[in-house]
């Protein structure tokens, strides 16, 4: 059993003016918790905190949270159904309050579920909703921009390269000029041409 795992709730939020649910994780009360994800927060922000937990369960075992979140999250297509505001597969330890988020245990598992799964048009424009508003920088512009070029988009301090001096500096490359095959070697005058009779035409027979 892992000493650093905290008893967890899973839940269900839904809201009770639309009917958008949202499945997610907490280790602190259920019933008062928000919840983290983006789509379902933007959705708070625009029809109102009118939500009711409609199920919640807690897990003191952190295997059987995983397994229990990774198979409610395919089972229900919490992702690519439009009545969850889920963006990405709830696994139990991934976002929200949990303070083991983003481990590499936690990414390999996050990236296992997601293998083989189709993104419908209705998780695009999830995805689409809750991108909308963000504030990027001019360097993630830039990459972007690069990136519909058809452009490595490697620029700035994401570039493996940044700060580093090029191996080939100061190396000039390209391939060196040939000298000519005959330079060096004098030449003097046709002796042909020195002979008094060398442009005269020969009698016909």
């Amino acid at each position: 059993m892992d000493k650093n795992f905290k008893p967890t709730w899973l839940y269900i939020k839904q809201h009770n003016q639309t009917g958008l649910k949202y499945f997610g994780k907490t280790i602190g009360d259920p019933n008062s918790y928000r919840g983290s994800g983006v789509y379902w927060n933007r959705h708070l922000a625009k029809h109102g905190e009118d939500v009711t937990t409609i199920w919640s369960q807690l897990f003191i075992d952190k295997e059987e949270l995983i397994k229990f979140a990774v198979e409610f999250s395919l089972q229900n297509k919490i992702v690519e159904l439009k009545e969850w505001a889920n963006l990405i597969i709830e696994n139990g330890e991934t976002g929200g309050d949990n303070p083991y988020s983003y481990t590499p245990e936690s990414r390999k598992k996050q990236s296992a579920a997601k293998k083989g799964r189709i993104v419908t048009e209705e998780t695009r424009a999830k995805l689409s909703m809750a991108n909308k508003g963000k504030i990027r920088t001019a360097e993630q512009n830039l990459q972007n921009s690069l990136r519909q070029k058809g452009q490595p988009g490697q620029t700035g301090s994401i570039n493996g390269m940044f700060g580093k001096t090029p191996w080939n500096k100061g190396i000039k490359t390209g391939t060196p000029e040939k000298a000519p095959w005959n330079k060096g070697i004098k030449t003097g005058p046709n002796p042909k041409k020195s002979h008094p009779a060398w442009n005269k035409k020969v009698p016909k027979e």
